[in-house]
């Protein structure tokens, strides 16, 4: 807002015309001589979705235009310089800590990333988002397609549905959201990659869960490591028996797996009889010699289900 005003001041200085700039929070900005002599105009417009009402004596009423125009442009260039700066920082531009400081000061402490990917309505969900931060010390920009929101913020899980009920109430799409603390600037740019990293390992293998804390989808990214050739030689190995798993064999295997391998609460989630889901697994026993009651066995077949489905999902 400093940078804003000093522009503010350097348009009332060059046009020699005094007047008055409010948000819907009040005054932002006040020519030092600003009077009124006989009476005022006022217009109102917006820019970035926030309404503002320019007010000017009814003398310099033929200004108005030029005037409005003016502010419009100088709080956009202020805005995108802002905007640049986050950029520099995730690119590791060499942007230095004073410009940082200068223009989102509390990125220089630990603050908060919320990365929304959405694939339609970017514009239309920025505005959304923007209704509900109105604070000083929140920053929403666009990168690679994606919407930051950097700020101080407690309870991130709570921003993050909260959001994502928003933007899927209003447009009736699905949106992915990852999030986590940053300690300072510094470390921005790897927060990012890391959001991107989730969003995509998401997007890649299907995952229902759409709200990626920071403990999030560790075991897809370990699996995703595997070289090709490691995983084309075990989905090889297995194929045999994980293909004669049904799609009703495969939703119990998973169900079973998301309740920590217990019978009680699988079963009472999948409808069945606990015996039901015992003969089941032991089908999977036998299919593919795997006894996923042990939770060593377990653990090496998931990965195995996981390299077999990654592999279908890349040939459909």
């Amino acid at each position: 807002m400093k940078n804003i005003n000093k522009l503010l001041q350097e348009i009332s200085d060059i046009a020699q015309i005094s007047y008055k700039l409010k948000n819907e929070k009040g005054d932002i900005y006040t020519s030092p001589n600003f009077y009124i002599k006989t009476a005022y105009i006022e217009k109102k417009f917006k820019v970035y979705e926030e309404n503002l009402i320019l007010r000017i004596c009814r003398e310099d009423e033929k200004a108005l235009p030029l005037l409005e125009n003016c502010i419009i442009n100088a709080i956009k260039r202020e805005n995108k310089k802002k905007s640049n700066v986050i950029e520099n920082i995730i690119e590791n531009k060499g942007i230095s800590k004073k410009e940082v400081e200068e223009a989102y000061p509390f990125l220089i402490d630990k603050f908060t990333l919320i990365m929304i990917s959405v694939n339609n309505n970017i514009d239309e969900s920025i505005s959304l988002i923007q209704d509900g931060y109105k604070e000083e010390n929140i920053a929403i920009v666009v990168y690679k397609e994606n919407i930051l929101i950097l700020g101080k913020l407690e309870d991130e899980y709570e921003h993050a549905s909260s959001i994502k009920e928003t933007i899927e109430y209003n447009f009736r799409e699905n949106c992915i959201i990852s999030y986590c603390n940053v300690n300072n600037y510094e470390n921005l740019s790897r927060a990012v990659d890391g959001c991107i990293k989730k969003i995509s390992l998401a997007s890649k293998f299907n995952v229902k869960k759409e709200i990626l804390g920071e403990t999030s989808l560790v075991f897809e990214d370990i699996v995703d490591s595997i070289n090709k050739e490691k995983k084309s030689m075990l989905v090889d190995q297995f194929d045999s028996g994980l293909s004669k798993l049904d799609e009703e064999m495969i939703r119990t295997i998973d169900v079973f797996f998301n309740c920590g391998l217990n019978i009680s609460e699988s079963a009472k989630l999948l409808y069945i009889h606990r015996n039901t889901l015992i003969y089941r697994i032991e089908k999977v026993h036998k299919y593919t010699g795997f006894d996923i009651k042990d939770f060593n066995m377990a653990t090496v077949f998931k990965i195995l289900l996981f390299l077999w489905k990654e592999q279908k999902i890349e040939k459909m």
